[in-house]
């Protein structure tokens, strides 16, 4: 079944150049905690209730003047109209969302996907339920701001069997590590579109050195793929879907939009790594080189990118 045949068209949006007092009337009129921001037709990012609480009353910012752009969450978990409701069910389990974005072939807004859209309708709901219900594991360093407020960004454990006694990974534990490998990718295409929009200014270099890592991450994770025999991942996938954003709207976007995406694509990859640890199918030695370099390395760079908001304007 395709998702444009169960999705919701009737969807409540915000431009970026709303007030945040605005924003919060609409969002209290439509009865929801989050709204896509969309300018002409694409869409930015999302707001939600918490974004206005943490972001624009918490830091008292005047809520008559200061504008959705300012505090937006950039990037969006999305899928095409065309795509199967299975693949939407599979980023609301992975994402423990229960909502997703829903865009036509040219990027514009379509719609919006609901768990209860599905649930509905698929025959594997219940299943879909229980993960999306399913508490997620401590966070620490965890920024207060989120695409949601109910821990959406927490991705479910791929378990299976352990490591074979030949020392080929299991296929869940290829799963996860390409699954790492994809979110790698897609940080680098993220910071190569912020890189367009502010390479220019003091903050490029340091951003240049932190993709850099990146690049290094998705080079070290291969090798893994490459010792079990299996093919790269053939797309990035999302690193909290934040690389979309920068596609097509880097000049929408200001600067310290850009760098807040990519702190929280950082945060977000953070706690995958964490995540990852945890797994028990996932190989020693992916273990080993993450907590030896891929997680320093991450919780490194969200200091970095704090002072960098702090020379961006």
């Amino acid at each position: 079944m395709k998702i444009k045949e169960i999705m919701a068209v009737d969807v409540a949006t915000l431009d970026p150049e709303d007030s945040v007092e605005e924003a919060a009337r609409l969002m209290r009129d439509a009865d929801v905690g989050c709204a896509p921001v969309v300018s002409d037709g694409v869409v930015l990012g999302v707001l939600t209730d918490r974004d206005i609480v943490v972001r624009a009353a918490a830091e008292g910012l005047p809520l008559k003047t200061a504008k959705v752009l300012e505090i937006l969450t950039p990037g969006v978990v999305h899928c095409g109209e065309d795509d199967d409701v299975n693949e939407a069910a599979r980023l609301m389990a992975e994402y423990q969302i229960r909502r997703v974005i829903i865009v036509k072939r040219d990027n514009t807004l379509a719609g919006i996907l609901s768990l209860a859209d599905i649930a509905a309708r698929a025959s594997e709901a219940a299943k879909v339920l229980a993960d999306v219900t399913r508490p997620s594991p401590p966070r620490e360093g965890r920024a207060a701001s989120a695409p949601e407020p109910a821990g959406d960004e927490a991705e479910s454990s791929l378990r299976g069997a352990g490591v074979s006694e030949t020392g080929d990974l299991p296929t869940a534990g290829r799963a996860h590590i390409d699954s790492l490998v994809r979110r790698e990718l897609s940080a680098v295409e993220t910071y190569q579109q912020a890189l367009a929009k502010v390479g220019r200014e003091p903050a490029g270099d340091e951003l240049r050195r932190i993709e850099h890592e990146h690049e290094e991450a998705v080079d070290l994770l291969l090798e893994k793929l490459r010792r079990c025999g299996d093919p790269p991942p053939k797309s990035s996938g999302l690193w909290g879907a934040w690389s979309k954003v920068f596609e097509g709207t880097a000049l929408i976007l200001g600067s310290k939009a850009a760098i807040r995406a990519l702190k929280e694509g950082e945060e977000h990859g953070l706690h995958n790594y964490e995540y990852a640890l945890r797994d028990e199918v996932l190989d020693p030695e992916v273990k080993a080189l993450i907590r030896s370099k891929l997680l320093p390395q991450t919780r490194a760079h969200i200091p970095a990118l704090d002072r960098i908001l702090q020379t961006v304007r």
